[in-house]
């Protein structure tokens, strides 16, 4: 497959399962083998159990695209997440913040795959875990 092919992949998982959950399609975009998020989530089993993990604390996620580079087997896809969540003293928050996941390939199926930078500080602030930065300057004036 090519590097084109690869993207298409990409934001077919984007649409298809992280988004509409249609975990049907799952081996359309993923080998058997898949190894996600650092190696902590293996195989079909345990990454379709992470994603309904993250849909149960935000019910209405949603992933977009925002940019996406493909370089021989790797598909390296900024992404913007939003959605309000579930449970907790942030329950009823509303965030969205960057990652940036670069998916790998093999025969035209993604390999592995997940989160390499989140912009977590910013979700952290938005979600009033944490002080704004505009907060933190006026402490400091």
């Amino acid at each position: 497959m090519g590097i084109e092919e690869n993207k298409s992949k990409v934001q077919g998982y984007v649409e298809d399962i992280l988004n509409n959950q249609n975990y049907d399609k799952y081996e359309d975009y993923f080998a058997d083998d898949f190894v996600g998020e650092g190696g902590n989530i293996l195989g079909k089993e345990g990454h379709i159990q992470s994603l309904k993990n993250r849909r149960l604390r935000m019910p209405d996620l949603h992933f977009e695209n925002k940019d996406m580079i493909a370089e021989g087997n790797r598909v390296f896809a900024l992404q913007q997440i939003s959605g309000t969540l579930n449970s907790g003293s942030t329950k009823g928050k509303y965030a969205e913040w960057l990652v940036a996941n670069i998916y790998e390939f093999r025969d035209g199926k993604i390999i592995a795959g997940g989160a390499r930078v989140s912009d977590s500080l910013g979700l952290l602030q938005q979600l009033g875990v944490l002080p704004s930065g505009e907060a933190i300057q006026k402490k400091m004036e």
